[in-house]
C-alpha cells in the first residue's frame, strides 16, 4: 500500500467556513475543542494560511503539559515576533518598549493591568491572527491576558483562534469556554465516507470494502489514528506511534485501576460499576475510585450503558498489556458473570476461546 502524507482536511466542511468567516470580519475569536488527533491542529494550520493569503499577521504560540507555572510562556514566541526581532525575554522588550509605563516603582495591580494593555496594543498595531494551540496546559497569567484582550478588543483588526483538548475538566479553567466571547467549535469523529476519503488522499486509491471497515473500527474516526494505522499498513500490530501514544495514559494508572481496565478490556463492551467488579475481584468502592481515575485521565467515558473505553485503541493495548494468565481469569470471571445473567452462547463462547 503506498502511503503520502494527507493533502486535505476531510469532514470539516462546517468548520473551515467558520474559520474563513471568522477570518473575513475580524474582531473575531474562536475556540477550536476536541479530544487528541481529531484534527484541532489541522485547522490551526489551515486558518494561519488563508490569514496569510488575506495579509493579516500570524503570529502562534503553543502551550506545552507543565507550562503551568510560567507566566506567559505561550505568548513569549508570539510576542517576540510581533515585536520584530528575536528575542530571549519578549517580556523585558515590552518593559524597554514602554518604560514610562511599566516601572518597577509602579503599583503591581497597575502594573500587571498596564502590562496586559500593552500586550493588547502590540497585538492590534495591524490586522493580525493570533493562534494559540493546546490551551489546556496555559498558565493562569497567559488566560487571564486571552481574556483582558478579546474584551478589550470591539473595533480592531484582531482574531483570536485558539485550541483545546476536551477531555474531563480541561476546560474547567478557561474562562472563555463558555461560548458566549468565544465562538465554539466542537469537533466530531470522523464518519465512514470520511474516512474513506481520507484514506484516498493519503494512499492515492480505494479501499476494499472490508479495510474500510477494519480501519473505521479501529481508529472510530480519529484522523490521526487514521493516518498512522494506513502508514503501518493495517497490521494487525498497533503502530509504535499509537502504542506510545496511548500507552502513556495507561502507564499513569494505578495497578488497582489497570485491573479494572482489564475486566472491561475483557468483558468487551460497556459495563457498569458492580459487573466490573465482580470480574476485577474488587470491592465496589475500590472499584468506583478507579473509573473516577481512568475517567479523570481521558481512557474511560460514562454513558447510558455504563463505562466504556474513551477510544477502541486503548482498550486493544489494555488487552496486548494484560498478561496472558491474568486474562484467563478475567474472561472466566466474565463469561460466570454473563451466564448468570442469560447471555446466549455465542457471548460467552470468545470468553472461553
Amino acid at each position: 500500500m503506498s502511503v503520502r502524507a494527507g493533502r486535505t482536511i476531510v469532514g470539516r466542511v462546517p468548520e473551515l467556513r467558520l474559520v474563513a468567516d471568522t477570518l473575513a470580519s475580524p474582531p473575531r475569536f474562536l475556540l477550536i475543542c476536541g479530544e487528541a488527533g481529531i484534527g484541532k491542529t489541522s485547522l490551526l494550520d489551515e486558518a494561519g494560511a488563508v490569514a496569510r493569503e488575506k495579509g493579516l499577521r500570524v503570529l502562534k504560540g503553543v502551550c506545552t503539559a507543565g507550562c503551568e507555572g510560567m507566566p506567559l510562556l505561550p505568548l513569549l514566541a508570539p510576542l517576540a515576533e510581533a515585536l520584530g526581532r528575536a528575542s530571549q525575554d519578549p517580556l523585558q522588550d515590552l518593559l524597554d518598549r514602554h518604560p514610562g509605563e511599566l516601572s518597577e516603582r509602579t503599583d503591581v495591580g497597575v502594573s500587571a493591568r498596564r502590562l496586559l494593555s500593552t500586550i493588547h496594543s502590540i497585538l492590534v498595531d495591524q490586522p493580525t491572527l493570533l493562534i494559540l494551540d493546546d490551551i489546556q496546559w496555559a498558565d493562569v497569567s497567559t488566560l487571564v491576558a486571552l481574556d483582558f484582550v478579546s474584551r478589550r478588543t470591539t473595533a480592531d483588526p484582531l482574531v483570536l483562534i485558539l485550541a483545546a483538548r476536551d477531555e474531563p475538566g480541561s476546560l474547567d479553567r478557561i474562562p472563555f469556554a463558555d461560548g458566549r466571547l468565544f465562538a465554539r467549535v466542537d469537533l466530531a469523529r470522523l464518519t465512514l465516507d470520511d474516512v474513506a476519503a481520507q484514506a484516498q488522499d493519503i494512499t492515492g486509491g480505494m479501499l476494499s470494502p472490508e479495510m474500510l471497515d477494519q480501519l473505521f473500527v479501529r481508529s472510530a474516526g480519529n484522523p490521526l489514528f487514521v493516518s498512522h494505522l494506513l502508514a503501518a499498513g493495517l497490521s494487525d500490530e498497533l503502530p509504535s506511534t499509537l502504542r506510545a501514544v496511548l500507552g502513556r495514559r495507561l502507564a499513569a494508572m494505578s495497578m488497582q485501576t489497570r485491573r479494572v481496565l482489564g475486566a472491561l478490556a475483557a468483558l468487551g463492551g460497556a459495563a457498569d460499576e458492580e459487573l466490573l467488579a465482580t470480574v476485577a475481584d474488587l470491592d465496589l468502592g475500590a472499584t468506583e475510585g478507579s473509573l473516577a481515575e481512568a475517567a479523570a485521565a481521558g481512557v474511560v467515558v460514562s454513558g447510558s450503558l455504563g463505562f466504556e473505553f474513551q477510544h477502541p485503541l486503548l482498550r486493544e493495548i489494555t488487552t496486548r498489556a494484560t498478561p496472558v494468565a491474568a486474562s484467563r481469569r478475567l474472561h472466566a470471571a466474565a463469561a460466570g458473570c454473563l451466564q448468570a445473567a442469560g447471555a446466549n452462547p455465542a457471548a460467552l463462547a470468545r470468553h472461553w476461546l
